[in-house]
């Protein structure tokens, strides 16, 4: 559950021997991400119309639904939609998870669509967040540990896949990245968690999220 805090963006003195500015928000307002979603009749009208007994092409109708100003391609267009429907994901017993969707890597030739299809899935997707192979590194796309400049401390800085946890992580020219930066978003593609153990922390950060990348 993701929420917006509105409040007052307030800077004190710093301490005596410092140079750094401590700044605090003060909030006075919390508002929940898509806490007055709603289903209207004509919505639930709709879906029984796509789901009767006399249509059984629902899943193409879908598939040519993204990116309809791209012909062909229909298999590609196929696996966006699993990417983007996922499936239901199964805890077993002992608390180990199976994955209920799926990533995708796109790779051809330049001009094969491949970044228009990216963006019809950031346009479409309810929750995103975009970043490039080519700026991107191992320690950017999962956590850093930084230095807190008031109180001296260790903290953790999330990257994107954490930042996209519940959502869809898309990675523009993933065949940029080094091999090295490449692995560290493994574990965050097939567990869902990202493990940080640098400078004193040992921390395991949510990451379940779905990967569009393209090369």
């Amino acid at each position: 559950m993701r929420k917006y805090v509105v409040g007052s963006y307030r800077c004190f003195l710093p301490a005596k021997g410092s140079i750094f500015f401590k700044t605090m928000t003060i909030g006075n307002n919390v508002i929940i991400k898509n806490a007055n979603f709603s289903v209207e009749r004509s919505d639930i009208s709709m879906c029984r119309k796509l789901v009767n007994k006399e249509r059984d092409d629902v899943f193409e109708l879908l598939a040519n639904s993204i990116a309809p100003s791209l012909h062909g391609i229909i298999h590609i267009k196929q696996a966006i939609v699993c990417l983007l429907l996922g499936e239901v994901e199964t805890t077993l017993p002992n608390n180990s998870r199976i994955r209920g969707d799926i990533n995708i890597l796109l790779i051809g030739d330049p001009g094969v669509a491949k970044s228009q299809l990216l963006r019809c899935v950031l346009h479409v997707a309810p929750f995103v967040v975009c970043t490039t192979g080519r700026g991107s590194t191992g320690v950017g796309l999962t956590a850093a540990v930084t230095t807190n400049r008031s109180t001296g401390g260790r903290q953790l800085e999330a990257g994107a896949v954490v930042l996209a946890d519940r959502g869809v992580v898309c990675i523009d020219e993933f065949d940029k990245m080094s091999d090295i930066d490449r692995v560290t978003i493994h574990e965050a593609m097939e567990q869902g968690k990202v493990s940080i153990s640098k400078s004193g922390i040992h921390a395991k950060l949510n990451a379940q999220m779905l990967c569009f990348s393209r090369c």
